[in-house]
């Protein structure tokens, strides 16, 4: 049972999207957008939210143009709600269902949350209302459900799945909702307490009752109860809707007294875990997976360690205020290995929406990011929002030295670890207040790129334009790599505005990480980047940064920065590896051109002395041969290694624009190219080695060619000699066919004969039925004896234990199974599986009415309320004909088993009299068959025309 529920892309309500899009982008940045267009308004999201999204960039004012079109932000948007409990996160209404899900852990074994269950639940109550009018009934399930999630607030805990207990919950929901339908149906005075007077002008009565349903709400969720109220009310007037009240009042409060009832019955699965039920509960940590590495959070870790051993080998850990240290879970298998062995480890993956990462909901109940993403929000803040870099000049240094700082107490940690979104945000409006002197700045906006995109000079005069070379002179130097980088990432045919946000806050990013170590240090904590790639980074370490600032250092003392000793001839990694592999380019491109020289000056000397030395003509074209061999292989030689200058060239630029490459990977590139210049000398000598190859193998292929010629000529004589059999075999199949084809002549003759006589024979019969209609219309004579309820219930009793014994199925199967054998065609096996169908329905219609009357006569001992019995189960004249038409086909007679009347399926025996069907060849008892055919004048099985014996004695 896959029980993943997402009811946001069907469900989404306009003020819940707007919470969303709120927290998403910064309330700064939606200053222009009227937010009463969503909140407040009654309605749900479509198209997973383009068209909403569409509508806010349409009425921002250009303040959105760095999230991209309206479908990506809504791609956006919809990553990042999509995560357990977010109701409680975004601070939606209660009556807002939100997601759950399954997860895995290593071993392969399912789990799922505690929450996730009750959001499992709720969706499965919720699909009941799902194709009525009532939908509005959905708010007051998910309240009532939000309601039940107040136990387990303050912690996130795990139980396994299990499919038994969704199938067990879905049966108990169906049988409560079908005695629900029985008693609004059959029972309506149960309804009459749920009536309320419709003189009622508010809906005061109203919400007091539905508070009674739904206790221990809190202040929201009772706000969130009114509201509901209110818009039933307004839909369903209880003047109009009396009745629609009552019941759905009525269904709700089963349903929730049904819920209760199942939940109390599973502690372990709805409470949280107690010393007495932890024993038998799963402990579970999360392993969570980001930039290819795998950790977990050290609470979770060691609250699991705490569980499974003894008191006294616990570990005391208390993370600090605000973040959650986390631990390599290489180095928890190393420290910890033989205390978690029997504990459960999900993966995780940590989910970014672009511009922001998914919150994650910790043990404690709480969301946090990891502290790098929780940077990268700091750092948007202040280049999209508060536009700092573009405000400050070079005297206000000091002051973003200041803030710097602060950030720097944030995040100061040597290991990764996750913030809270509670202090995240505090920090963000720590920011918003620090930088409010600034507020009345003027700025310039970033500009449009144009239809085709922009190029590098766009993005450096763009720099320029918006003035944040002032502040950091050296960001045109990082537009060249940051620009091809850009171009690597983009999602469009031409690079867009977007895409131009993107790489000015690029540039912004490299600058802030040459001028600040902290930056860099969390960077490297937070394993996004190593120290080699972050040294590459600092200004002082590249001499062409250095020149670049020298000057406005010496302009502007305050800006000075203390710089480290370094060499005059050193530069920076990128630069010597790239000038290397371009001073070896140079000597090869030198040697190529140095050997064509000298073949060049071999070539005219061979002209010269070709007029001198007539007589050494033919030793001349034999050099002159060896000459042009060797050019062409040159030329070879030339040519790869062309392209290998062009490819060391490629590698050269894409190194330049993989800022973020490892030194281990620029390493194994550097291998790469040693290894390409081998290959390049290999070849020649594999080209020799291949010529010599090619000759033997040649004189190999000429021997097995020879081979293969002899096999052909055995083949063929094998494959005349087979089609000499065949041509025999086939010979005897006509003769066979010619054979069949005489005996079907005779027996479609005889079947010719055999209709003729069955007309003739109905003729009589039809003459016979009249004279004794004219003589006894009354028909037989009815026995005082069966009028007697005894002797009812008895016959009922028979025919019941006739049915229940089930040979009447198994011969119907046995007819089925020999019709579809016989016959072919796709359109009799539909026909006769559906004929089974239809004769297993008529036989239980048929019990069901023989069972009233049995209860009928136990009650009352009278046959007159007896409820008159429908015909015996039988096949179709359909299925009959088509039957009896494929058995006369293939000429083949019934075999059914006389050992037992056809009727009430007794033993036959020997002494008693029977009764021969001649189309079906079943034999029956005679008394059966008279009480048979008084009544239908056909065979039960084959509805072939049949007359009593007794009645009708033959005229032979």
């Amino acid at each position: 049972m896959n029980i993943k529920v997402d009811y946001f892309s069907n469900y989404l309500t306009r003020t819940m999207f707007y919470n969303v899009v709120s927290s998403y982008i910064p309330k700064q940045l939606l200053e222009d957008f009227d937010k009463k267009k969503f909140v407040g308004k009654i309605g749900y999201i479509l198209n997973d939210g383009a068209d909403a999204v569409q509508e806010i960039l349409d009425n921002s004012n250009n303040q959105l143009r760095m999230y991209g079109s309206a479908a990506e932000l809504a791609l956006y948007l919809r990553l990042y709600r999509n995560f357990p409990m977010s109701y409680k996160f975004f601070g939606n209404h209660s009556f807002e269902p939100y997601r759950s899900e399954v997860w895995k852990s290593i071993k392969s074994e399912e789990f799922i949350s505690k929450h996730d269950l009750r959001v499992w639940m709720e969706s499965e109550v919720c699909f009941v209302w799902k194709d009525t009018d009532l939908k509005v009934a959905c708010g007051f399930t998910s309240i009532f459900f939000k309601t039940c999630d107040a136990q387990l607030d303050g912690c996130y805990e795990f139980v396994k799945y299990n499919p038994e207990f969704y199938s067990q919950f879905c049966q108990k929901l169906d049988q409560t909702m079908k005695d629900i339908s029985i008693t609004i149906k059959s029972e309506r005075s149960k309804l009459e307490k749920y009536y309320l007077p419709s003189s009622k002008s508010d809906n005061s009565e109203i919400i007091s009752i539905w508070e009674s349903l739904i206790p221990n709400c809190n202040k929201k969720q009772k706000e969130d109860l009114r509201v509901t109220v209110s818009l039933l009310y307004k839909m369903f007037p209880i003047r109009t809707h009396p009745s629609l009240h009552a019941e759905l009042t009525y269904i709700c409060s089963t349903l929730f007294e049904m819920i209760r009832e199942f939940m109390t019955a599973r502690p372990e699965m709805f409470l949280p875990y107690t010393p007495t039920n932890i024993k038998n509960a799963p402990i579970v940590i999360r392993v969570f997976q980001a930039e290819s590495h795998e950790f977990v959070m050290k609470c979770e870790l060691f609250e699991a360690i705490r569980r499974k051993n003894p008191p006294g080998e616990n570990i005391d850990f208390v993370d600090e205020n605000g973040r959650y240290a986390v631990m390599e879970l290489a180095d928890v298998y190393k420290e910890y290995g033989d205390q978690i062995s029997n504990i459960n480890l999900i993966p995780t993956p940590v989910r970014r929406a672009e511009f922001k990462a998914v919150p994650i909901i910790t043990s404690k109940g709480d969301y946090c990011i990891l502290a790098i993403d929780a940077f990268s929000e700091i750092f948007n803040q202040l280049f999209f929002v508060e536009k700092v870099f573009q405000k400050i000049k070079n005297d206000d240094w000091n002051y973003l030295c200041d803030y710097m700082r602060k950030v720097e107490q944030f995040f100061k940690s040597d290991e990764r670890f996750f913030v809270t979104i509670e202090s995240l945000n505090k920090l963000k409006e720590e920011t918003t207040e620090f930088w409010k002197k600034y507020e009345k700045v003027p700025v310039k906006y970033v500009r449009n790129a144009k239809k085709d995109g922009f190029t590098v000079e766009n993005l450096k005069n763009e720099l320029k334009n918006l003035g944040l070379n002032r502040i950091f002179p050296e960001i045109e130097l990082h537009a060249d790599r940051v620009y091809l980088s850009t171009i690597i990432n983009k999602k469009d045919k031409f690079l867009r505005t977007c895409d131009l946000f993107f790489a000015i806050s690029l540039c912004l990013l490299r600058c802030v990480h040459g001028h600040f170590d902290s930056t860099r240090a969390l960077f490297v904590a937070q394993k996004v980047m190593d120290k080699e790639r972050t040294s590459q980074l600092d200004y002082r370490n590249c001499p062409e940064l250095r020149d670049k600032l020298k000057d406005v250092y010496n302009i502007n003392p305050k800006k000075v920065v203390k710089e480290e000793s370094v060499d005059e001839k050193s530069s920076c990694e990128d630069c010597v590896h790239t000038n290397k592999l371009y001073d070896q380019v140079k000597k090869e491109l030198k040697s190529t051109q140095h050997t064509l020289r000298t073949a060049e000056k071999k070539a005219k000397k061979t002209d010269e002395l070709e007029k001198k030395l007539a007589s050494c003509q033919r030793k001349i074209e034999g050099f002159e041969n060896k000459l042009d061999k060797e050019r062409d292989e040159k030329k070879t030689v030339q040519e790869s290694l062309e392209k290998q200058i062009e490819e060391i060239n490629e590698e050269m630029r894409l190194m330049k624009e993989q800022v973020s490459m490892s030194s281990a990977q620029l390493e194994a590139k550097k291998l790469e190219v040693s290894q390409k210049n081998e290959e390049i000398n290999k070849a020649n000598k594999i080209l020799t080695d291949t010529r010599k190859k090619l000759t033997s193998k040649t004189s190999k292929l000429g021997d097995e060619v020879k081979r293969k010629e002899n096999q052909l000529e055995s083949v063929r004589r094998e494959v005349s000699n087979l089609q000499k059999k065949i041509d025999e075999k086939d010979e005897k199949e006509k003769t066979e066919i010619s054979e069949k084809d005489e005996i079907i002549k005779r027996l479609e003759e005889t079947n010719t004969r055999l209709t003729i006589r069955v007309e003739e024979q109905d003729r009589i019969v039809k003459s016979l039925l009249e004279k004794i209609s004219d003589s006894n219309p009354s028909g037989i004579p009815e026995d005082k004896r069966h009028c007697e309820p005894r002797y009812q219930l008895s016959e009922l009793w028979k025919i019941r234990d006739q049915y229940n014994s089930g040979e009447p199925l198994k011969q119907a199967k046995h007819m089925i199974q020999k019709l579809i054998s016989l016959s072919n065609r796709a359109d009799i096996h539909e026909m006769a599986n559906y004929e089974y169908q239809q004769f297993e329905g008529k036989i239980r219609n048929y019990l069901l009415s023989v069972e009233v009357n049995i209860q009928k006569l136990k009650k009352n001992r009278e046959c007159s309320e007896l409820i008159p019995l429908s015909d015996l189960p039988a096949f179709s004249d359909r299925f009959m004909t088509e039957y009896w038409k494929e058995i006369h086909k293939k000429s083949e007679a019934i075999e059914e088993s006389d050992v037992e009347c056809g009727i009430c399926f007794f033993e036959m025996k020997s002494e008693e009299e029977k009764l021969d069907c001649a189309q079906c060849k079943k034999v029956l008892h005679l008394k059966c068959a008279t009480k048979w055919l008084a009544v239908h004048r056909s065979c039960p099985y084959c509805r072939a025309k049949l007359l009593d014996p007794i009645e009708f004695p033959s005229l032979n």
